[in-house]
């Protein structure tokens, strides 16, 4: 008897996140967003040692100073993220029916000052990274 099994990949979006010594994070996307509504990054914790996140420990902190658009390869910084947390959600959400742009990230998984890709250890690289202007 023989068995196939099947596997859907969704392509990793094509976005990075890096974390600084002062504890901010930068933010880029190979895909702009044109026309932004929010920019927002939230960081949770995992409780009861089960390893799934509780979104009642969730702290949103909006981009300052906000932005129309997004640029391709454009970092973007967001501070003021507690010093402590276990999982990081980035979204920049577009007005209209334009891109959006989204990001996460385990606290434990990312070394301070290199840049970490939504592909990073997929079984199926996109390869979709862009080269990043994090002036």
């Amino acid at each position: 008897m023989a068995v196939t099994l099947l596997v859907s990949c969704t392509p990793a979006e094509p976005t990075a996140v890096r974390l600084n010594d002062d504890g901010s994070v930068d933010f880029v996307s190979c895909r702009g967003v044109d026309d932004v509504a929010t920019a927002t990054a939230t960081t949770t914790f995992r409780v009861n040692g089960d390893g799934i996140i509780d979104q009642s420990t969730a702290t949103e902190v909006e981009l300052e100073p906000t932005i129309d658009q997004l640029v391709a390869g454009e970092s973007i910084e967001f501070v003021g993220l507690p010093s402590e947390w276990d999982r990081l959600d980035i979204s920049v959400e577009s007005n209209g029916a334009g891109d959006s742009a989204y990001a996460y990230a385990e606290r434990n998984k990312l070394k301070i000052g290199e840049w970490h890709w939504m592909d990073d250890g997929a079984i199926l690289p996109t390869g979709s990274r862009c080269d990043i202007d994090a002036s």
